[in-house]
């Protein structure tokens, strides 16, 4: 019998990200559940249209972190347990790729999976109406991505702060390196995608933007970034420096 997998995700105002993350789970899930943080961009209409969505109810809105690793993350042991071979956690622009993904997890001995990371990068906006990583392939390798956020449902495991660690995991779990998952980090799409998010998570954590930026995104007169090297800087000067060192992620 074929794999069956749950993807689970928190949004909010992701009306341009959203139909490039549900045309590409939607290849290989069984369902998508969603948290939708009170989006009023249109995002919820796009969610409430596709058949393999399916709506959780938000009990706090603007989620922090801590609500989401303790109340929101962990519903997948009543959800997907015994419903589901394999959960996906994942942010709306953090996809799971491998080419023939079903067949690779079918073969994994192991209970948690933990891929390869990169951050995908571009110069502009991606504007294809197929996968966003057909369009937009050329990335960086990024250890900080390499994510535990494939596991079995049975499998009892809490994150740490952003799903990059985990914080309490099942002392029988089997924990899978090397297994030729890649995770894409879709973050830049030029200056101004990349500032607007910020400014939007800002809002939707209840941190203000500008004071944000002041502390960890100083401006000194530009509005300085932390760029896909970790430097601070444009972006447009950023790419015009380091475009070249660029690796296709996704042939």
């Amino acid at each position: 019998m074929p794999l069956k997998i749950d993807i689970y995700t928190i949004v909010r105002n992701e009306f341009f990200m959203m139909p490039y993350f549900l045309r590409h789970y939607e290849t290989f899930a069984n369902r998508i559940f969603v948290w939708d943080d009170n989006s009023d961009d249109g995002t919820l209409d796009i969610l409430k249209s596709h058949p393999k969505v399916i709506l959780l109810p938000l009990s706090k809105k603007g989620t922090d972190d801590d609500f989401a690793r303790h109340e929101l993350w962990p519903q997948y042991m009543d959800l997907s347990r015994d419903n589901a071979d394999w959960v996906m956690q994942v942010d709306v622009d953090e996809f799971v790729y491998h080419p023939n993904i079903l067949n690779r997890l079918s073969e994994i001995d192991g209970d948690v999976v933990f891929p390869t990371g990169y951050l995908m990068i571009s110069e502009n906006l991606p504007s294809t109406d197929g996968q966003i990583y057909d369009e937009v392939n050329m990335g960086v390798r990024d250890l900080t991505m390499d994510k535990p956020v494939i596991f079995r449902p049975h499998v009892y495991l809490i994150f740490r702060g952003g799903r990059h660690r985990i914080e309490t995991l099942d002392t029988h779990a089997k924990k899978y390196h090397r297994s030729k998952i890649k995770y894409l980090h879709f973050r830049y799409f030029g200056m101004d995608y990349y500032y607007e998010r910020i400014e939007r998570n800002c809002y939707a954590h209840s941190i203000s933007g500008s004071l944000y930026s002041k502390t960890i995104f100083p401006f000194n007169g530009k509005r300085l970034l932390r760029m896909p090297d970790r430097s601070m800087g444009v972006f447009h000067e950023w790419w015009q420096k380091n475009s070249h060192k660029l690796e296709r992620v996704v042939p």
